[in-house]
């Protein structure tokens, strides 16, 4: 197995090879996110983490829907810069982030956990985890809330976590249980691409 099957699966390889000018901002956006590495402070501080939110939000709604189609595919390290930059910012992201919540692995669930808590309203400080409706998504907690194997996917994995996170998902689940602060909104369920 070569490096650009390696790296970049089989899928993304055959559009990779066109030189960087000819890219689609998918392809300048998955060769980014395998060239980082979660846990370094070259995507943490260095500039890693915004060239990749850059190239996300750059993204065409047939980027968007191929992107939905192959993430499955990449890398540990790369599913999990994904999930660390995704927003609920179409019907495509927030489907994403939701299954990557379900990810097998359990780094890639639990990056795009600390998303899904963001976008549902969970925001933490000194004091602890608590309720932020300033930076809740209502359209995406109603989404959330109706997938209810995403709280008790948090359930299981707050069995791993330091006392910090395991607050901030108790939280979250109880948030997806509909047991927090309501807020209605009715759902437009679809995975097509803005």
């Amino acid at each position: 197995m070569n490096f650009n099957d390696f790296c970049f699966g089989l899928p993304m390889k055959r559009l990779l090879l066109r030189p960087a000018h000819m890219q689609s901002a998918l392809q300048k956006l998955s060769a980014h996110l395998c060239s980082q590495a979660p846990d370094t402070l070259d995507w943490a501080d260095g500039g890693g983490h915004e060239t990749a939110r850059d190239l996300l939000e750059s993204l065409s709604a047939k980027d968007w829907d191929e992107l939905f189609h192959t993430w499955r595919q990449q890398s540990k390290e790369w599913r999990t810069c994904l999930a660390e930059i995704l927003t609920p910012q179409n019907p495509t992201a927030s489907a994403m982030l939701l299954d990557m919540a379900l990810d097998a692995d359990i780094d890639v669930s639990f990056s795009a956990l600390c998303g899904v808590a963001f976008y549902c309203g969970i925001n933490r400080s000194s004091d602890g985890s608590y309720f932020d409706e300033r930076i809740c998504v209502p359209e995406f907690l109603a989404v959330a809330q109706s997938h209810a194997e995403v709280a008790s996917h948090v359930e299981r994995i707050m069995a791993q976590c330091s006392d910090h996170y395991s607050q901030q998902f108790k939280l979250l689940a109880s948030q997806l249980r509909r047991g927090g602060p309501k807020i209605s909104f009715e759902p437009k369920l679809h995975r097509g691409p803005a």
